[in-house]
């Protein structure tokens, strides 16, 4: 089984954003936090989420799994 063109390598940068999505900041104390940290991590967020779903859109397409056509449409579609 290949591992696509990327060899997975981009469900390394899906965990991360899993990791972030999950960072409770009113459960670490022992940090100091303010609004510009919450805005940082929120931001942080969509960049990995985006950068994973265009990894992934384009592990497809350079594996020769979708066409030209189907990788313009699932860009669109998932990154609105």
């Amino acid at each position: 089984m290949s591992g696509g063109y990327f060899d997975y390598e981009q469900f390394k940068v899906q965990n991360l954003y899993d990791e972030v999505k999950d960072i409770d900041l009113d459960d670490e104390t022992w940090l100091e936090v303010d609004d510009k940290v919450r805005e940082d991590i929120s931001r942080l967020k969509l960049i990995l989420n985006e950068a994973y779903t265009r990894l992934e859109i384009l592990d497809l397409y350079l594996c020769s799994d979708i066409g030209l056509e189907t990788y313009h449409a699932r860009l669109e579609e998932n990154l609105k």
